[in-house]
């Protein structure tokens, strides 16, 4: 029997999966390591058998799928193709709006590897975007321009994708700006510091009257 490890969308060889093969009594027979060459079992006895999937390649999510053959004097070669789907890993990223909770427009975001190297810049819109084929690791968020109306953050938000957390999802933050309302405290401020001037202007007037008056 002729057994092979691969990628579902690929049908590239795996390397790294345990597998475990069965007589029809379930009394394991033979137990091995999937490489990127094919597992040859030989001089077995005439039968049906089973290949189960005990451990799963590192970046695939592990099949349940019980894969099953027969060997007889007239079928005495069995191939055997056993397939892992890759763990899909990614992430989405959100703007809202800090207060309300709404989606934001028009934010520009920057996704940074651990090194520092960007992975995607993008414009947010209402919809989440999303990022994909991400390899395991840390990664960082960042703003670089702020939605209209909005603050710039300068926080930043990061997230680890690996096997045992494949997806992150992050909800980006910001504060809209507020607008100093013109209430009537300003236009008594305003008035006080008018009347002032003209207070001034009018103490001036008065001594430069004064000094006219004693010329003559």
């Amino acid at each position: 029997a002729t057994i092979i490890k691969v990628d579902s969308d690929t049908n590239k060889p795996v390397a790294g999966a345990v597998l475990v093969i069965k007589d029809s009594t379930g009394k394991e027979i033979d137990r091995f390591t999937t490489t990127t060459e094919p597992y040859v079992l030989k001089d077995i006895a005439d039968g049906t058998y089973t290949v189960e999937e005990e451990k799963a390649p590192a970046g695939y999510e592990k099949t349940d799928e019980t894969y099953e053959f027969t060997i007889s004097d007239t079928n005495n070669k069995a191939e055997i193709t056993i397939e892992n789907t890759p763990i899909e890993k990614l992430v989405n990223i959100l703007k809202v709006d800090a207060e309300t909770g709404n989606p934001l427009s028009g934010a520009t975001l920057v996704v940074k590897d651990s090194d520092g190297n960007v992975v995607e810049e993008f414009v947010t819109t209402e919809e989440a975007h999303t990022i994909t084929d991400l390899k395991d690791g840390e990664y960082t968020v960042e703003e670089v321009k702020a939605p209209d109306g909005y603050k710039k953050s300068d926080e930043v938000y990061t997230f680890t994708i690996s096997d045992e957390t494949p997806t992150a999802l992050i909800i980006f933050e910001n504060n809209e700006i507020v607008d100093v309302p013109f209430t009537g405290s300003n236009k008594s401020l305003i008035s006080t510091i008018f009347g002032t001037v003209l207070l001034i202007s009018g103490v001036g007037f008065v001594y430069y009257n004064g000094k006219k008056q004693e010329v003559k």
